[in-house]
């Protein structure tokens, strides 16, 4: 490296990382107990989602969702080969989170043990591994096994809803919370965006996807 290289890159650097030494007025410390942990804000939206939880009524606008539909594989022509996704509000998935953090216990209990998929402190991993040993050990003694494997088409958007609140009520979950959640699919609307417009469509059928809520029925 040349000398005069050199000393651009050292005039230029250093000139960069110097010290501006800004005088500094005395900073006293605020008393940590004059700092509120939230806002007046955060705090007055948390009051509201827990008034939506005890009057089992949710805002008109929670129940409207903006689709987009994502392209999986095959003709871009076909609309079967693209999936709906739901363009949901935050406050909406913040709703839907607490009510799954309430009922998480209670799912838990109504989840086979074999189950791995949409569960925390799982690992989907561990039952491929499991299935793999068992084919071997099969196969090694000379034991027929069958499997099945099941892929239902559009299952999350054709599954009937009233079957599904059917469901958590055998599994013994609360009244409430099955009101709650029954009222958050009640007059939903889907709206797609077409020509610059908007086109609203009544859903009655399937489940949100996007949020929360979609754990409910992972059983």
């Amino acid at each position: 490296m040349s000398m005069v290289v050199k000393d651009i890159i050292d005039e230029f650097y250093g000139a960069l990382y110097k010290d501006a030494d800004l005088p500094l007025e005395e900073v006293t410390s605020r008393n940590d107990g004059d700092v509120l942990p939230f806002s007046e804000k955060e705090v007055f939206d948390v009051l509201r989602l827990n008034y939506y939880l005890k009057a089992e009524k949710a805002p008109t606008a929670f129940k409207k969702a903006v689709l987009m539909l994502l392209f999986k594989k095959g003709d871009k022509e076909d609309i079967g080969n693209y999936s709906p996704l739901s363009l949901l509000s935050i406050p909406l998935k913040v709703y839907t989170k607490l009510i799954l953090k309430r009922l998480e216990e209670r799912m838990d209990t109504c989840i086979s043990s074999n189950q791995a998929g949409f569960r925390g402190d799982f690992c989907t991993s561990d039952n491929i591994l499991s299935l793999k040993l068992l084919l071997e050990k099969c196969y090694e003694y000379k034991i027929n096994i069958f499997l099945v494997f099941l892929d239902f088409k559009k299952a999350f958007d054709l599954i009937s809803r009233k079957h599904l609140f059917a469901a958590l009520s055998y599994f013994g979950f609360e009244d409430k919370w099955i009101r709650i959640i029954m009222d958050l699919y009640k007059d939903s609307i889907i709206s797609f965006k077409y020509l610059g417009q908007f086109l609203d469509i009544e859903s009655n059928a399937g489940v949100k996807q996007g949020d929360s809520s979609q754990s409910w029925y992972n059983t």
